[in-house]
C-alpha cells in the first residue's frame, strides 16, 4: 500500500481514507451513532455493547491545547457525545440493576466533566440502591463543593431532594 492509497481528495480537501486508515475519532463517532440507532430500535443488548465500545474509544479531550482553537467545536461535539453515551449506558445498567457498573460509568463521566450535575444525581441514586448512603452523601457534598467553587451556584432542587432523602444534614 502506497501513501497515495491512504489519502483521498474530495471537494478540494485532502483527507485520510477510512478504508486504509483507522482513526479513533471516526471509530468513536461510528460506534456512538450505531449505539443510538440500536437504542431507538429497542435493541438493548446491542445498545449496551456499542455504548461500551464507544466509551472505550474515548481518550479525553481532542487536542486540548488552548492554541488549537480550530479543534474547539469538534472537541465539544466529541465530549458531548461521550457524556451522552455515559448517561445512556449508565441508565441501561441501572435498568438492569447493575449498580456497580452504573457507578463506574457515572464516575468515568464525572472525570470528564465534574460539572455534570445529572451524573452526580445518578451516582447518588446508585449508591442509595446499593445501601451505601454515606457514599451517596459524599457524592452530594462533592457536587455541592464543585458547583459552588467553579460556578458559584448550589445544586438543583432535584439533587438536594435526593440528598435530603438520606435524612442527614447536607450542609
Amino acid at each position: 500500500m502506497g501513501k497515495e492509497d491512504a489519502l483521498v481528495l474530495k471537494e478540494g480537501r485532502l483527507s485520510l481514507s477510512n478504508r486504509q486508515c483507522w482513526v479513533d475519532v471516526w471509530a468513536f463517532e461510528r460506534s456512538l451513532g450505531q449505539a443510538e440507532k440500536a437504542r431507538k430500535e429497542g435493541k438493548r443488548t446491542e445498545e449496551i455493547r456499542l455504548f461500551e465500545k464507544a466509551l472505550s474509544l474515548y481518550r479525553g479531550p481532542l487536542l486540548p491545547s488552548d492554541e488549537m482553537t480550530c479543534a474547539v467545536s469538534l472537541r465539544e461535539k466529541l465530549r458531548s457525545g461521550f457524556l451522552r453515551a455515559v448517561t445512556y449506558l449508565g441508565q441501561c445498567y441501572e435498568d438492569s440493576e447493575r449498580w456497580g457498573e452504573a457507578v463506574s460509568c457515572y464516575g468515568i463521566g464525572l472525570e470528564a466533566d465534574d460539572l455534570a450535575e445529572e451524573l452526580y444525581r445518578r451516582l447518588m441514586v446508585c449508591h442509595i440502591r446499593q445501601g451505601r448512603e454515606a457514599e451517596a452523601l459524599s457524592v452530594y457534598r462533592r457536587c455541592r463543593k464543585t458547583l459552588s467553587s467553579v460556578l458559584g451556584v448550589d445544586p438543583s432542587a432535584e439533587t438536594r431532594a435526593i440528598a435530603d432523602s438520606l435524612g442527614r444534614p447536607t450542609a
